[in-house]
């Protein structure tokens, strides 16, 4: 019997940069432990430095690995923007905010 959720949203709050990202690494790493999917809400995130890049693409190939996936949601336009000059986008799914 299988006893992991459809999907786990980890919703952060604030930006993503070196001083919050070993709560954001341990926030993630339960979550994949409970889902196969795993969202990450960038809602109110303004800004994404490179740890917390990092852990993002850290995040997506440890749920690969393990069979799953990871997607981002509520991605602003300057972040969307980001993500797709550094290809990031043809990786996993991002939606963005209007």
């Amino acid at each position: 019997m299988n006893n992991r959720s459809e999907q786990k949203v980890v919703a952060l709050g604030k930006d993503l940069v070196a001083s919050a990202a070993a709560d954001y690494k341990e926030a993630l790493r339960g979550a994949a432990a409970e889902t196969d999917r795993v969202v990450l809400d960038l809602e109110g995130v303004q800004t994404i430095d490179s740890v917390g890049i990092e852990l993002v693409i850290a995040a997506h190939k440890s749920m690969q690995k393990m069979g799953g996936c990871m997607a981002l949601t509520h991605v602003s336009p300057s972040l969307q923007k980001l993500f797709e000059a550094m290809r990031l986008d043809q990786h996993f799914k991002i939606d963005t905010i209007n």
